[in-house]
């Protein structure tokens, strides 16, 4: 089947027309821009971060005592994370068992992608119990806790920590149960 050269190029007034062609550099207006979401905000709990934090503070059970701890964590989902901690814990008084214990467990965040996230662990490990007395000893212990943590850019964070390490110990020849609650807070770095 023949075609005419009109009916492929339709001329207007005996001009032929010539498609339009927009200038160099030009894109016409995207139609689905309003549909786009944002991309979540820098800062906050977010996968594949590494959170590394030294962290300081005190608790009380039967006497005062000071805590030191060192956490890193590994956020694999945007919820959840796996953590280990090195913690030690200094009463000022006779009572309490001195502990210095290492955990590994789960973290749960329940506010990722935000300036301010809200969390939960619980953690497991092997500590020594009265490390700087004559009675030492070594116990399982399981320490449950809350975070919150502060992001302060993207790369830093305060984060603060709360929780209870448990576990039973031979004391003085005898099972004891240690209870050593603990409140600490500090600053790292988001890798």
């Amino acid at each position: 089947m023949a075609e005419t050269v009109a009916e492929v190029s339709p001329a207007v007034d005996g001009v032929e027309a010539q498609p339009a062609v927009p200038p160099a550099g030009a894109h016409p207006p995207d139609p689905f821009a309003s549909e786009y979401l944002p991309l979540p905000p820098s800062g906050g709990v977010a996968p594949g971060q590494v959170r590394a934090v030294g962290m300081l503070g005190a608790g009380y059970y039967r006497d005062v005592h000071l805590a030191a701890q060192g956490t890193v964590e590994v956020v694999g989902l945007s919820n959840l994370g796996v953590r280990g901690t090195l913690a030690g814990n200094l009463p000022l008084g006779l009572t309490d068992a001195q502990l210095l214990s290492a955990r590994v467990g789960p973290a749960l965040h329940l506010l990722p992608y935000r300036k301010v996230d809200v969390g939960a662990y619980l953690e497991a490990g092997g500590a020594v119990v009265d490390v700087l007395r004559e009675r030492r000893t070594a116990m399982f212990v399981t320490t449950p806790g809350l975070t919150v943590d502060l992001a302060l850019g993207a790369y830093w964070t305060l984060h603060l920590d709360g929780g209870v390490s448990l576990g039973t110990a031979d004391r003085s020849g005898a099972a004891e149960l240690v209870v050593v609650p603990f409140a600490v807070f500090g600053l790292g770095p988001v890798l």
